[in-house]
């Protein structure tokens, strides 16, 4: 199956007060075994007249606003007018149907800050999304579902979350092609 795996950075988590300030985006099919350092890509920082948000998010994304402020060369910028535009173009290319969406907590809450992007059409998505977090929750154990670092400490996946979106993105991918195979079978569960 083929499917994208899209992840936002945003200055906050209030899509009503709040922008998206970064967009990152991988594509994986089930069918091929490309290794994941081919995929396609799609990767820009958004631009806005003026930028606004919370202040823990602000200051957790300052490498990003260092490249918004000085635009050094080997980045792609779109400004939130014209990001909608290209960034569906790139999924059109890669899809002729609706595309499938992989994400941590995507329709929960990256969909919600996409929506308020000016021109972007919701219906290019299916209405279903593949969240990673039921591949890694411990159903007796866990109070809530299992955020995108713990998802990645039960694979044995190395690295931090870094909150960069196109890496986040490939995090998705890394996590969906975990062999469960792999993770302890319970007695219990057997049976």
């Amino acid at each position: 199956m083929k499917y994208v795996s899209i992840d936002l950075e945003t200055t906050g988590l209030d899509e009503e007060t709040c922008q998206t300030i970064e967009i990152g985006a991988v594509i994986d099919d089930t069918s091929h075994k490309t290794p994941i350092d081919q995929l396609p890509t799609f990767h820009c920082y958004v631009t806005h007249p003026i930028y606004c948000g919370e202040p823990f998010a602000l200051s957790m994304h300052a490498d990003i606003f260092k490249k918004l402020s000085d635009r050094p060369e080997g980045w792609r910028y779109e400004t939130i007018d014209s990001v909608a535009n290209v960034f569906q173009a790139w999924i059109a290319k890669h899809f002729e149907e609706p595309a499938t969406i992989a994400g941590k907590n995507f329709m929960g809450y990256d969909m919600n800050f996409l929506k308020k992007i000016p021109q972007f059409q919701r219906n290019q998505f299916k209405h279903r999304c593949i969240d990673p977090a039921m591949l890694f929750w411990d159903r007796k154990n866990d109070t809530e579902l299992p955020n995108l670092k713990t998802c990645m400490e039960r694979a044995g996946i190395p690295g931090e979350v870094t909150h960069t979106a196109l890496e986040d993105a490939f995090q998705v991918i890394k996590l969906l092609r975990y062999e469960k195979a792999d993770m302890p079978v319970l007695a219990e569960d057997v049976g």
